[in-house]
């Protein structure tokens, strides 16, 4: 089972909010392993201290999911750090079925399936017996026929206890009016199309259960406004919609050897499936055409004036770089910055070169708020770095007095995080657990 699964349906029972998983349950343990979502059932009384918990524990509304069904069902996201798996969780707050758009019925039994769910593998999962209900119902309502496992939950009523034949039998007569035994071994020997006799009766149960208009109105009123960078963008350029309904930008900070290049590149992969995502270098090994030729010809004797405006057409390009990553953000998008602006003051900081005052201003004014929503500076000691870059790259030294600085021009609001000792891995899980908490936390505030 996934951490992150572990600790948040423990933390429910700890602050003793009902809930039971339910629907898909066949495929039980590969949920909780992170493959596919888990569907959980909560009281609708228990909204607010539900999601306050998801919320506190890391776990992002995805705002525009296309699964979200009004006030009925939610979308939450989350991250496992230990795995790096993705995580969802599908929140039902009532036993909400029917069609994808609307779930316009409920089966108003909700406190009984709690009472009687039961626990595997740690967890509060919905007995047998209502799973066979509520399974069957759906799809008999749906005219789903193509769904055989109803046909291995028809053989295994037969040995079900007797108080759970029992809720089988007294639920299903009460939609299908039929002798439910004798219905179980149609489905066991002919198959899930059988269900097609009890449809219009079931459908005329619920409609009379169910005020349709009003709950097809609830999911209009209360679903979440389609915007451009949530849906319309994300569709018309094929790109992945952010499930975590936040852009988020973030820098790595550091010098040669702390391991910026690679974690940005595993947090771009994994940032990837939930979100468009971009990767953005402001570092200064390349350049565009403009200051490549610059950048070449400044070193010949002949075109050594071009060195009086290189601190210029450099820093600007570098500086363009982020305006256009933050861009990209107000568009939706997750932006990695590998690098800061903080390697100006190390650049130029105490230059006498014609110009040089010119980065260190620009660095002033684009650091002095927050240069990303997230900030990081890495660090890394000089034996590793060594062995990470080679002995030929920068001596102790260098090593030890680049990392001084780092310290010393580096803004308040950068967290540090040690990579001597950590796998890229361990990072990138740290980095994407504070992604999905800071999107939780800024939906928390709306």
């Amino acid at each position: 089972m996934l951490e992150t699964y572990k600790k948040l349906l423990a933390e429910f029972e700890l602050q003793n909010v009902n809930y039971t998983l339910w629907k898909s349950l066949e495929f039980y343990s590969e949920q909780l392993n992170g493959e596919g979502d888990i569907d959980v059932l909560f009281k609708q009384s228990q909204i607010k201290i539900a999601e306050s918990i998801m919320m506190e524990l890391g776990y992002a509304e995805d705002l525009s999911s296309p699964d979200r069904i009004g006030r009925k069902i939610k979308v939450f996201r989350g991250f496992d750090i230990e795995t790096l798996k993705h995580s969802t969780v599908h929140v039902h707050y009532g036993c909400w079925f029917g069609s994808k758009k609307y779930k316009e019925f409920c089966f108003p039994y909700s406190q009984e399936m709690f009472e009687f769910s039961i626990r595997e593998q740690g967890v509060l999962r919905l007995c047998p017996a209502h799973f066979i209900v509520t399974r069957i119902l759906i799809v008999a309502l749906r005219k789903n026929y193509e769904d055989m496992y109803v046909c291995k939950m028809a053989k295994d009523f037969k040995s079900l206890p007797g108080n759970q034949r029992l809720i089988v039998e007294e639920h299903l007569f009460n939609y299908f009016k039929t002798n439910i035994s004798d219905l179980m071994k149609k489905i066991e020997e002919i198959g899930p199309s059988v269900l097609d006799e009890v449809h219009q009766k079931a459908y005329e149960v619920l409609n009379e259960q169910n005020n349709i208009e009003s709950a097809c109105q609830d999911v209009m009123r209360y679903n979440y406004s389609k915007t451009l960078k949530d849906w319309y963008l994300p569709n018309l350029i094929k790109g992945k919609r952010n499930k975590i309904s936040n852009p988020v930008s973030i820098i790595l900070a550091g010098h040669d050897g702390v391991g910026k290049t690679t974690v940005s590149r595993m947090l771009k992969k994994h940032l990837a499936k939930i979100s468009m995502t971009k990767r953005i270098y402001l570092g200064r090994s390349t350049w565009s055409l403009f200051n490549s030729l610059i950048n070449k010809f400044r070193q010949k004797q002949l075109f050594r004036f071009l060195n009086l405006i290189w601190p210029f057409t450099s820093s600007i390009e570098i500086v363009l770089r982020l305006l256009v990553g933050r861009m990209l953000v107000k568009l939706g998008v997750i932006v990695i910055f590998d690098r800061s602006l903080t390697d100006f003051f190390i650049k130029w900081g105490g230059s006498n070169k014609f110009g040089s005052w010119f980065p260190i201003w620009l660095a002033k004014k684009f650091t002095h708020n927050k240069e990303a929503d997230l900030c990081f500076l890495l660090h890394a000691n000089s034996a590793v770095v060594l062995s990470r870059k080679g002995k030929n790259i920068h001596s102790i030294d260098e090593i030890e007095n680049l990392k001084f600085l780092y310290d010393k021009y580096t803004a308040d609001y950068f967290k540090h995080i040690e990579t001597s000792n950590k796998l890229p891995e361990e990072i990138v899980g740290q980095i994407i657990d504070n992604v999905f908490r800071l999107s939780a936390k800024l939906q928390g505030k709306l």
